[in-house]
């Protein structure tokens, strides 16, 4: 019984070195395991159109101003960019478009907000593939210098916006934005 621990012993040990032998000390090593955080951008959000507002205007009012004065309601355009591509064809990323009125909307330094002035002005643009801004110019021109040059440093001092989608393939989005003031 005794001879039989001994060779079991001994075959074991040599299964055991053969086994470390082959596997060349890799069950010895650990692995390093790379882990890469990566955070995605928010899903688009759609666009809710502005619905038009009824309002009652009692008769008694209509003439009648709490101030003593005749008031002008006035009414504000639907206030939405125009895209356009190269080639003219639409240009059908939400997502995108609301970086760039992000980028733009936080440089945008109104000189008459709050105020009862009523200006409109239109900036021309171009981003190009790599998100570079180029050929800012006023398209509309709202009467006011100091309204003018705030909406175009707006669009200047942005700069640079991410690149455009890969899916676009046009070379640069032509993008006419229209900035207001009083509100």
């Amino acid at each position: 019984m005794n001879r039989f621990i001994i060779i079991s012993f001994l075959l074991h040990s040599i299964l055991i070195s053969i086994l470390g032998f082959k596997s060349k000390g890799d069950f010895r090593k650990n692995k390093r395991i790379e882990v890469y955080k990566v955070s995605f951008a928010p899903m688009p959000v759609p666009i809710e159109e502005i619905k038009e507002i009824k309002k009652e205007i009692i008769k008694e009012d209509k003439n009648k101003s709490p101030f003593g004065k005749k008031t002008k309601e006035r009414r504000l355009q639907d206030v939405t960019p125009q895209i356009e591509t190269g080639s003219g064809k639409g240009f059908n990323y939400s997502y995108y478009l609301n970086i760039l009125l992000s980028k733009i909307g936080s440089e945008w330094k109104n000189p008459y907000k709050g105020e009862d002035i009523f200006l409109r002005c239109v900036v021309y643009f171009e981003v190009s593939s790599d998100g570079s801004i180029k050929n800012v110019r006023i398209e509309e021109d709202s009467g006011n210098s100091l309204f003018n040059d705030a909406a175009l440093n707006a669009v200047i001092i942005t700069g640079k916006l991410p690149p455009l989608p890969k899916e676009f393939s046009e070379d640069y989005l032509k993008v006419h934005l229209e900035f207001l003031s009083g509100i």
